[in-house]
């Protein structure tokens, strides 16, 4: 194979999705016990995304991505 390779610009714009993503994440302070504003960043991205996503007591974020009998199995 000669010259660069292209990535699909959907695989460019997702890359970049994540990288900016990743960066808001990062700047948002979180020191232990205290990640709740990261937490809530990160339900409000998913549900823009058309996730339905869940926060559990101790403050884990998650959501469903596929069907199936859970973990465990």
């Amino acid at each position: 194979m000669t010259g660069p390779v292209s990535a699909p610009s959907a695989a460019r714009d997702l890359a970049a999705a994540v990288l900016r993503r990743t960066i808001a994440l990062a700047e948002i302070p979180a020191p232990t016990g205290a990640e709740k504003a990261r937490a809530d960043l990160v339900l409000r991205w998913w549900a823009e995304d058309g996730w339905a996503p869940h926060s559990d007591a101790a403050g884990n974020v998650w959501a469903q991505v596929a069907d199936g009998p859970g973990p465990g199995c």
